[in-house]
């Protein structure tokens, strides 16, 4: 199936385009204001004497140039190692990248995340740092620290601290919060972690409280025992309101109760503390208020890195490899880079869950704890332990502050890339069940309706209505449906009714008339307590052969057998214009009767296609698309 009309786009139609790629930001200020809290000593390779333990190969190289061509080869660098502690740390990097083992060693400056590769598309190999007590940050180099704080030490709180006192003072993420003696916008419960005058942790009603702040954890509960679980229970909610004991909490709660006072917060949100965990009726509820609970959250605790509630992240912590250098222009540090956001959240154990995805989203900041580093993300960026600072166009719409404001200063492509791109990355996410789907994601949609001023179900808006119905399942015909209970079903022409991984067709922007085969989608109807996902549409019978369909369409499951006979197509959108021949591209929602024995006009999605005017027979039924 081609995705794009085969005509030529005219001058000056091509659109502004969302990029993917992670790029290190000018963070000098910030740098500075946090540097004199640390005890640098403590954080920096103890040598700059060139004399010991460098060769005289690396003592002749200079690593403020924007090339290094070492001149040696792997093979080279592994004898230097035993001797020299640049060589040791060179090759201790480059092994990650794997290069030819006899090929002459050539590292590239990014001056972007300022570090070096061994190519344009390489990933980022050695970091290089400026000491900022001797003087500007020199070329290619930033303020950081070559090594990190021990998680849970007083170093590393004094970060935290600083990174939310420098994010309250000089960023609006809080903005818009409700006034902090107003009532009613706290959760129903909430864990009093306790203070020097009142030590006793115990679960409190909130929803009654004058606001105050609090910290919300996202977590991974993981598979655990009955009896390895600390949940809220309604046999034991008397108890735990006189009091929690710190001890016979999991590693997890302990840390986010000791983060939580180590930043001056006096409450914290945990789920399996603050919801009735043997309660349907409570666990609904508080299921519906879970985007309010992360939004109006001073902050988020993010256990990034731990795949239950049993391993805590304030662990030990591995320093990186890094070694001090004295140049002609001042010292400098070289270290492995570690500043890999994507890889150590988003790619990460808990980022891998669905509920997780909209706890990220909704919350105004978060901390991420990963095994690695710890990583501040705020409307400013990403704020690296190291003290680098990253920004990610798209990445940086899950992490806006006062979500989804931040797709409205872009222009309407861009916001439709922005949704597509949230439903993209939701739907490849894991749930431990499946018909959570919709539910786990609704504070985000319900967030997105309101911003756009439509009407958002089951994952499509009604503002972008047949562009956002015209996606495709990510591995061909690799979709199942849920088999929901009949009083949640969802719709076939939902991707939410299906498990699997989604992407959407390449539609070019500007280039196809809508042509309103759906009447009135998303509308009145769908505001109705009964609506059951129904769809009225305008259908047209196929002409084409299965041979050929097979190479226009992209069935969603692949038990579904192509059937051009039966089967009816909706034309969604037309391209304005036509291939050498005249043809026109025709982008199609395919569609079946329903096998369980429905009224006759009753179909339901099989997937999309792109077809020509010639496939499809003139005149038009009227069926609903459930």
């Amino acid at each position: 199936m081609h995705d794009a009309p085969r005509g030529n786009l005219p001058r000056g139609s091509r659109t502004t385009r969302l990029d993917d790629w992670w790029r290190s930001v000018a963070n000098e200020t910030w740098a500075r204001a946090l540097l004199p809290h640390f005890d640098l000593s403590a954080l920096r390779p103890i040598s700059t004497d060139n004399a010991t333990k460098i060769c005289s190969s690396c003592v002749d190289t200079d690593f403020l140039s924007p090339v290094l061509d070492l001149g040696r080869t792997l093979q080279d660098l592994e004898r230097g190692s035993y001797d020299c502690r640049v060589c040791k740390l060179l090759l201790h990097c480059l092994l990650k990248a794997q290069p030819k083992p006899d090929g002459k060693v050539k590292l590239f400056i990014d001056d972007d995340i300022s570090a070096f590769r061994t190519s344009d598309d390489g990933e980022p190999l050695v970091s290089i740092y400026s000491d900022p007590h001797h003087g500007p940050v020199l070329a290619h180099a930033q303020f950081g620290l070559p090594f990190l704080p021990e998680f849970g030490s007083t170093q590393q709180f004094r970060l935290l601290r600083q990174w939310a006192q420098l994010c309250d003072e000089t960023h609006d993420c809080l903005s818009g919060k409700t006034d902090t003696k107003a009532t009613g916008s706290m959760p129903t419960r909430l864990v009093y972690v306790g203070s020097d005058t009142d030590p006793r942790m115990r679960l409190v009603h909130a929803s009654n409280r004058a606001t105050d702040k609090y910290m919300a954890l996202s977590h991974c509960w993981g598979v655990l025992s009955a009896q390895e679980k600390f949940c809220l229970y309604a046999n034991n909610k008397k108890d735990l309101e006189q009091d929690i004991p710190f001890e016979a909490l999991p590693k997890t709660f302990r840390d986010a109760v000791t983060v939580t006072r180590e930043l001056g917060i006096s409450y914290i949100w945990i789920d399996s503390l603050c919801i009735i965990q043997d309660d349907d009726q409570d666990w609904e509820a508080e299921a519906a208020r879970m985007g309010t609970v992360f939004s109006s959250a001073y902050c988020t605790i993010a256990a990034s890195s731990a795949t239950c509630s049993l391993e805590g992240f304030l662990g030990t912590r591995t320093q990186r490899e890094a070694t001090a250098i004295k140049t002609i222009r001042g010292h400098v540090y070289l270290a492995e880079s570690i500043d890999d956001f994507q890889k150590h959240v988003e790619q990460g154990a808990l980022n891998k869950r669905g509920w997780v995805f909209q706890e990220r989203a909704l919350s105004r900041r978060t901390i991420h704890f990963t095994s690695t580093q710890v990583y501040w993300e705020c409307g400013g960026g990403i704020q690296c332990e190291t003290q680098a600072r990253l920004r990610n166009s798209q990445s940086e719409f899950i992490g806006d502050p006062n979500f989804p404001v931040y797709a409205l200063k872009h222009h309407k492509d861009d916001r439709i890339r922005l949704i597509q791109y949230l439903y993209r990355v939701y739907s490849g996410l894991s749930l431990t069940k499946m018909t959570d789907r919709p539910k786990a994601i609704l504070g985000l949609q319900e967030r997105l309706a309101s911003a756009f001023e439509s009407s958002a179900k089951y994952g499509v808006l009604s503002a972008y209505f047949e562009r956002m119905l015209l996606w495709v399942a990510q591995d061909r015909g690799g979709m199942s449906r849920i088999a929901y209970a009949p009083a949640q079903r969802v719709p076939s022409w939902s991707w939410m009714a299906y498990a699997g991984k989604i992407q959407y067709m390449e539609i070019p922007f500007k280039q196809v008339n809508w042509m309103g085969n759906f009447i009135d989608p998303l509308g009145s109807l769908s505001n109705e307590a009964d609506w059951d996902g129904r769809l009225l549409a305008q259908a047209n019978n196929l002409l084409i052969d299965q041979a050929e369909l097979e190479t226009k369409s992209r069935i969603d499951r692949g038990d579904c057998k192509i059937d051009c006979i039966h089967w009816k197509c909706v034309v969604c959108g037309q391209s304005k214009l036509s291939d050498e021949y005249g043809n026109f591209d025709h982008y199609v929602l395919l569609i079946r009767q329903t096998p369980s024995g429905g009224a006759m006009n009753t179909y339901e999605r099989v997937g999309v296609g792109v077809l020509l005017g010639t496939h499809i027979v003139p005149g038009t039924t009227e069926v609903w698309v459930v």
